[in-house]
């Protein structure tokens, strides 16, 4: 994508580059290990749905809250776990996913339909 890695931005989960009309969603969908308030509760409902939040600070009014409901392009990056043999797990690039509703605020409860059906064998790689 041509964008440069900033650690403090990319672990936010959640990037807007400026002058782009793209955004990344870098999910990790076991968080244990985190502290209770970074235990965000993302998950695939099947194939073609996928539940995500957002920070805990983020709100319907927020530069974030803004971008997720009047987005253009969200890639959606998934691992399953933060390490895989003591190193940083790889993300599974899974495609572009489309807004479909949001719920609540601080965090934003957002469902994403994907564009691209997940295979059966990844859908059972990321449910637990």
């Amino acid at each position: 994508f041509g964008l440069g890695f900033n650690k403090a931005v990319w672990e936010s989960g959640h990037i807007t580059p400026k002058n782009r009309d793209e955004q990344f969603l870098l999910v990790t969908l076991n968080k244990q290990g985190k502290i209770q308030a970074h235990q965000y509760h993302d998950k695939f409902e099947d194939p073609e749905t996928f539940k995500w939040q957002s920070q805990a600070s983020t709100t319907i009014k927020s530069k974030k809250g803004q971008a997720i409901l009047h987005h253009e392009k969200v890639h959606l990056f998934v691992r399953k776990n933060k390490l895989e043999n003591k190193k940083a797990a790889p993300f599974y690039y899974l495609g572009r996913v489309d807004y479909q509703s949001h719920s609540g605020e601080k965090p934003l409860d957002v469902t994403w339909q994907l564009q691209v059906r997940l295979p059966k064998s990844l859908f059972e790689h990321f449910s637990f």
